[in-house]
């Protein structure tokens, strides 16, 4: 489902192209919603955070080098590795320096290990 609202900001039903506009906009949200879900990404995406009081989206991180780009990667299929065996990774800033990612990789592991030791 995708929903928007059917009124404009004076309280004031929409009509004609401003209702086709938001029906539109409601059809294109479960779209992608339900695009999201089947690929396992069940999130909010980035147009649905205006629809939540206070909320903000996540800055995005800064221009990456090749070898901090490598580190996120492996950062995140710890990550998955980590959800395999039923444990939670703890969740890097993106502002993460990378001796903090590669610390924060190795405890993974050693957790991620352990799990499937036991």
């Amino acid at each position: 489902m995708g929903i928007v609202p059917l009124k404009d900001a004076q309280g004031r039903p929409l009509s004609g192209d401003a209702l086709a506009n938001a029906i539109l906009k409601a059809i294109t949200k479960a779209k992608r919603r339900a695009t999201l879900s089947l690929c396992g990404l069940g999130m909010l995406d980035e147009t649905e955070i205006e629809t939540i009081p206070d909320a903000r989206p996540e800055p995005a991180p800064p221009a990456e080098s090749g070898v901090r780009r490598k580190l996120w990667q492996r950062w995140e299929e710890l990550c998955q590795e980590a959800r395999s065996v039923g444990l939670t990774p703890p969740a890097l800033p993106p502002t993460a320096s990378d001796e903090e990612i590669v610390e924060a990789g190795r405890r993974l592991k050693q957790l991620v290990d352990q799990a499937k030791r036991s």
